[in-house]
């Protein structure tokens, strides 16, 4: 006896799985990321627009996470090294005057 159970077609149902992404749609789901500013909103139409495939849905919004985390990383990084440089220009100034 097979232990397939119906049930797991139905959408309303508990244990309803749907159908992974296909390579195809991979594919062009990554032909659509490498068109600039188009990527960013289709970015954010897959994390959040509730059409997209669960799978498809989180790994965009991971992506959208993981860029912000490396944003803020970014701006700390840019104002560290402005801030060193613009101690390391008052210390030139200082041993300069000597």
């Amino acid at each position: 006896m097979s232990n397939y159970n119906q049930a797991n077609d139905q959408p309303n149902s508990p244990y309803y799985t749907e159908q992974p992404v296909s390579m195809g749609e991979w594919l062009g789901t990554m032909l659509l990321m490498c068109i600039p500013v188009v990527n960013i909103i289709l970015m954010f139409v897959w994390a959040f627009g509730g059409s997209a495939k669960v799978s498809k849905r989180n790994y965009f919004r991971a992506s959208l996470l993981l860029a912000a985390i490396v944003t803020v990383l970014w701006i700390v990084a840019i104002v560290v090294m402005l801030a060193l440089g613009g101690s390391l220009g008052y210390f030139g100034n200082l041993v300069n005057t000597r």
